[in-house]
């Protein structure tokens, strides 16, 4: 698993994930990926286009950085995830609470405009 990020002119952090967010995926990325959420209060686009396989283990990494955010007043939202990735998304109801976009200027408009909700 691998883990890149930017930080975009509008002040959105992205991070670019790569891999199978397995029990070894995930574990090889969870201190890096919590740690760069918990120094920002900027809003987080994380981008899964590259990630194959999404387990709960992954999931879990997911929700405790929105919920963490959310409570510093900042969001987390999801891109491009592949359409298994997607189905396991749909079917654990996190894309009800983390929300999905495939457009990166829709998610940059949503995390922008209502920075602060979630």
């Amino acid at each position: 698993m691998r883990l890149d990020y930017e930080i975009l002119t509008n002040g959105v952090i992205k991070i670019y994930l790569s891999g199978q967010m397995d029990f070894l995926g995930t574990n090889a990325i969870s201190k890096e990926f919590s740690e760069l959420t918990a120094r920002h209060k900027n809003p987080f686009l994380v981008d899964l286009s590259e990630v194959g396989f999404l387990a709960s283990v992954g999931i879990r990494m997911l929700l405790a950085s929105a919920k963490d955010l959310s409570k510093r007043g900042s969001r987390l939202a999801l891109l491009k995830p592949q359409a298994k990735v997607q189905d396991v998304l749909q079917s654990s109801g996190i894309s009800t609470i983390i929300p999905v976009y495939q457009d990166v200027q829709e998610a940059l408009n949503a995390l922008t405009f209502r920075a602060g909700q979630f």
